[in-house]
């Protein structure tokens, strides 16, 4: 078979508005993220400069992802796996008034489950926090219980923020549910620049101020659910009633279990992460969480938002058992390609210059340069799964389309497995090598998650080629990447140390400018469709000005 970007060669008339197509979606899912994420980016600045790597920011980070749990069990990769599937075939059949029952009642079972949950979790929390962060000191999980409570409510907001995700996505809307969440990190921010700082009279003390940031964390979250409702309701005819006797609603449920199972042991790892986090020096709460957030940028920029548009499509294929699994491969070819285009880059952009990204994003305040070489370490870990971890939501959407919940779910609770205890062993035998040093604990908990993201990517393909035959990464693609990548990279390191004069945040800037104008000329030259089609935007889009 020749190589993927040969493949991904227009074939015929049709080719280039299908290309084009597929990309306008993907776009316009990287562009809500890409705004969200860089408001988030901004969020996780200002936390870093009031808080840094002190016990409020470990404690701050410990109560968002405890109750965190109800967003990633009944989220935007639930509703996605089980209502996307149904919904759009659906509506692909013209079967239009289903579609809205199946809709509405989705609705009504996750607001009646996120109730339940939510008042469950808030009572059981003074009991359960001290057994998830036995390292922390009594003050700090009682303060992280109180965070925690108040946190509940405003997550159950977010997880049902999924079903409009859901919806709006099977109606080509992408852009508006995945830049919903700016209006939850400006909440964020606002609390944070008000009552941290001089200038409105407030300048309240840590312990003060961690309680305002949470109370702007719960209102963001109801208004990120609010921005989406007129949209929402703009393009269903609501229905009520739990609709338990329909087939379809039966269909949603029978993928949802799996997946809210599968989520659950995500959840169960995250948590994990955080007991191990709690035993190892002060500080590396947060700095996995900064790490975290700059490795999720990609795997939302490029990861999701591929895998995200393609899954109505996917969902929306018609024909026979052969003619789907044919057009699936078709898609799954070609967006793994998509993926591997920027993936590939940022990975070594992270494991070459994470020091000087790290610096430019969240430097100053509290965030020294110790913090600064401990993230560092952690982003080497989460570097590692960069690739493998975006391929894999291809092929999870990919299941999905298929109808198979299980597998992804398997797949899922095996890799969260070895990575807790991979990443548990190493993490403690670091810090005792390095006696008790904050950089190598936290690497060797990342690194965890960096080797078993290949283990379940390796191991879902093998999967999903007994349902789809001759589906493969070519080779000759992504050493073509590779090899442009590192001849970018190699530039960019000559330059950064021509220019250490300047100051880090505008040497930074000029490094990753020039690398990344060197890997789009260059693969441009190599005939890569990926980078042909945005030279190809581009140029259309120079010539449309005025």
């Amino acid at each position: 078979m020749s190589d993927l970007n040969d493949s991904a060669q227009f074939t015929g008339p049709g080719e280039p508005r299908r290309l084009a197509n597929r990309l306008s979606g993907a776009l316009a899912v990287a562009s809500g993220i890409f705004l969200s994420r860089i408001v988030g980016l901004v969020r996780q600045k200002f936390l870093a400069h009031y808080f840094g790597a002190s016990d409020y920011a470990d404690v701050f980070q410990a109560a968002l992802k405890i109750p965190n749990f109800l967003q990633t069990l009944l989220g935007d990769g639930v509703m996605s796996g089980s209502l996307i599937p149904v919904y759009a075939r659906l509506r692909a059949e013209g079967r239009h008034e289903e579609a809205n029952q199946v809709a509405s009642a989705t609705a009504q079972w996750m607001a009646l489950i996120n109730t339940v949950i939510v008042g469950v979790s808030i009572l059981l929390a003074p009991w359960v926090i001290p057994l998830l962060l036995p390292g922390f000191s009594a003050e700090k999980q009682a303060l992280t219980v109180q965070l925690a409570q108040m946190l509940f409510p405003g997550i159950g907001a977010l997880a049902l923020s999924a079903w409009c995700l859901g919806v709006l996505n099977s109606h080509g809307r992408f852009f508006l549910s995945y830049a919903a969440p700016v209006i939850w990190n400006v909440s964020i921010i606002t609390a944070l620049v008000y009552y941290g700082t001089d200038w409105f009279g407030q300048s309240l003390p840590p312990e003060e101020l961690v309680v305002q940031t949470t109370w702007g964390v719960v209102i963001g979250s109801f208004l990120q659910l609010l921005v989406q409702v007129p949209a929402v309701l703009g393009h269903i005819n609501w229905k009520w009633g739990l609709a338990s006797g329909s087939s379809h609603v039966r269909q949603v449920a029978k993928s949802f279990f799996p997946i809210v199972s599968g989520r659950g042991v995500v959840q169960l790892s995250a948590y994990a992460d955080n007991l191990i986090a709690s035993l190892l020096p002060s500080g590396a709460l947060a700095t996995l969480a900064y790490a975290q957030t700059l490795y999720m940028l990609p795997i939302s920029l490029f990861g999701m938002s591929i895998s995200a548009s393609e899954l109505p499509a996917m969902s929306s294929a018609l024909g026979t058992r052969e003619q789907i699994s044919l057009q699936l491969r078709d898609r799954l070819q070609a967006s793994s390609a998509r993926v591997a285009f920027f993936i590939i880059p940022t990975c070594g952009v992270f494991l070459f210059f994470g020091a000087d990204v790290l610096s430019a994003l969240f430097g100053g305040g509290r965030f020294d340069a110790q913090a600064i070489r401990a993230s560092q370490w952690a982003l080497i870990g989460y570097s590692l799964a960069l690739f493998p971890t975006t391929q894999s939501r291809l092929l999870v959407s990919a299941f999905y389309a298929l109808k198979d919940a299980r597998t992804p779910f398997r797949a899922s609770a095996a890799r969260v497995l070895a990575a807790s205890l991979i990443g548990a062993a190493l993490a403690l035998y670091f810090e005792e090598s390095s006696q008790g040093a904050l950089p190598a604990s936290v690497l060797g908990l990342t690194l965890g998650t960096g080797l078993t993201s290949w283990l379940e990517w390796l191991w879902l393909r093998k999967k999903l080629q007994l349902e789809i035959p001759d589906l493969s990464v070519e080779s000759r693609l992504i050493v073509k990447l590779l090899l442009i990548s590192l001849l970018a990279l190699l530039i960019g390191f000559v330059l950064g140390h021509y220019l250490t004069d300047l100051p880090r945040l505008a040497r930074s800037g000029a490094v990753l400018c020039t690398i990344g104008t060197i890997y789009i000329v260059c693969t441009y030259l190599a005939q890569v469709s990926t980078a042909r089609e945005i030279v190809r935007r581009v140029r259309r889009r120079s010539t449309q000005r005025p």
